[in-house]
């Protein structure tokens, strides 16, 4: 069974921030019409930890709680079933163009959800949210939720903050009992040095890379990729004083065709070629010094199980980068139909049924932000790795556009520079015309 760190009581301490009072929240009256909500976490809820209650088929006590938001808004409330965020466009977009409301508000999120969410905002199909959340709004907001990144398509805001559950900067999972037997340095240490980067990841992954059987074939892994490997490799040239993309004259241009993102492409390739990499998830969990992921994954059964404690450090810096950078794994948000009347009341309906601003949590916002630490302190390796995991969140990066480029053509290049030995800027620059014209439909040509 996995040791889970306990940490200091003085934990508590560097995580409180600091109390605004802010004005009561917004009223309104939804003059007992019928609202239908498609929540993607239907069971992340205000009420014990994530399973224990479900938005469409509510317990008494969620239900007393549903029908109090009620009253409060005047409103009748159904919960849609979640149609799933890469069939955005195809499920509500005919219903929004014929001027239908199916639902007044929908999830979003930046995996799998930009080739639809962003069409719709692009095509005056969403709310533009700019002149509709105020200040006040984001103040009201835990600190590390407060972020408008990854929320806005086309220099507009269209998402905004519907569940509190999770923040997923990517960055290195490490071992730190096997680093320890190894004699290898403190990675927290080397990123406080501004020492932790690239030539260093490199020489570690290539170091822990091993053959424990003697039958010839490699079984343990410097770096196991979490989640989808395009996108998560995608996010290391953003390390390196580079980007997917570029706005010049207004115009969404190519940039992983830069000398700084073809470095991060160049590292990959030499990484796969001497096989120190796998993309094995929650399967390698075990089988590999380093994972390349956002922290919450040490929550699941293959970390719990395991003896040896995780510390988790950001992504190691690039030979151009002067400082790190905290790209993310994904943005969960929600987008609201132009058809909605009352785009601003159903923010706060969202607000009040998940409690996620000041004026709906049950508790100060310092004991919130404290709560919500210390439930992830308990599967840290120790309170500098979540101190770091704080940083990241609240100083993140949005990797702009880079489901767009995967889809765009990017992913087949990746591929291809990771599996051949394919020169990486040839490679790169092969399927530059095809992403281009892809962003060109997208943002351009209109």
């Amino acid at each position: 069974m996995k040791r889970i760190s306990i940490l200091s009581v003085l934990l508590i301490a560097l995580f409180l921030t600091s109390f605004v009072a802010h004005a009561a929240p917004p009223t309104f009256d939804f003059e007992g019409r019928t609202v239908r909500l498609d929540f993607r976490f239907w069971d992340i809820t205000p009420f014990g930890e994530r399973g224990d209650y479900d938005w469409r088929d509510p317990d008494p006590r969620l239900q007393a709680h549903i029908a109090e938001v009620e009253e409060m808004f005047n409103v009748k409330l159904e919960f849609h079933d979640y149609v799933g965020a890469n069939q955005l466009m195809n499920i509500y977009g005919p219903d929004i163009i014929a001027g239908d409301l199916t639902a007044s508000a929908f999830s979003a999120h930046l995996i799998l959800a930009q080739n639809s969410h962003i069409p719709l905002a692009m095509g005056g199909y969403l709310h533009r949210l700019d002149d509709i959340l105020d200040q006040d709004y984001y103040d009201s907001l835990p600190e590390s939720f407060n972020s408008k990144e990854g929320l806005r398509v086309g220099g507009h805001l269209y998402g905004f903050e519907d569940n509190n559950g999770i923040i997923e900067p990517v960055g290195i999972l490490w071992n730190t009992d096997l680093f320890n037997e190894e004699g290898l340095p403190d990675l927290y240490e080397l990123y406080l040095d501004g020492e932790w980067t690239w030539d260093v990841f490199e020489d570690l992954a290539k170091y822990f890379t091993r053959d424990t059987t003697g039958d010839g074939e490699i079984d343990f892994y410097g770096v196991n990729i979490f989640w989808r490997r395009w996108e998560q490799m995608s996010n290391l040239v953003f390390t390196n004083n580079a980007s997917l993309t570029k706005v010049v004259d207004g115009r969404v241009e190519v940039a992983f065709n830069s000398p700084e993102a073809i470095e991060a492409f160049e590292l990959w390739q030499r990484l796969w070629q001497h096989g120190a990499v796998t993309a094995r998830g929650r399967s390698g969990a075990a089988d590999a010094a380093m994972h390349y992921s956002p922290p919450p994954v040490l929550q699941f059964e293959q970390f719990q199980e395991m003896d040896d404690l995780f510390g988790w450090v950001p992504l190691p810096k690039g030979p151009t980068a002067d400082e790190y950078v905290f790209p993310y794994w994904n943005r969960h948000m929600s987008v609201i139909p132009i058809t909605e009347p009352n785009p601003r009341g159903i923010i706060e309906i969202v607000n009040a049924l998940r409690q996620l601003t000041s004026h709906y949590k049950p508790m100060s916002m310092e004991e919130w932000e404290q709560d919500y630490w210390m439930h992830w302190g308990g599967f840290m390796a120790d309170r500098n790795s979540l101190r770091l995991w704080q940083e990241a969140s609240e100083n993140r990066t949005h990797a702009e556009n880079r489901e767009v480029v995967i889809a765009g053509g990017l992913h087949d290049a990746i591929q291809s520079i990771i599996s051949e030995d394919v020169s990486v800027s040839s490679t790169i620059a092969a399927v530059v015309p095809q992403v281009q014209a892809v962003l060109d439909e997208m943002f351009n040509d209109r």
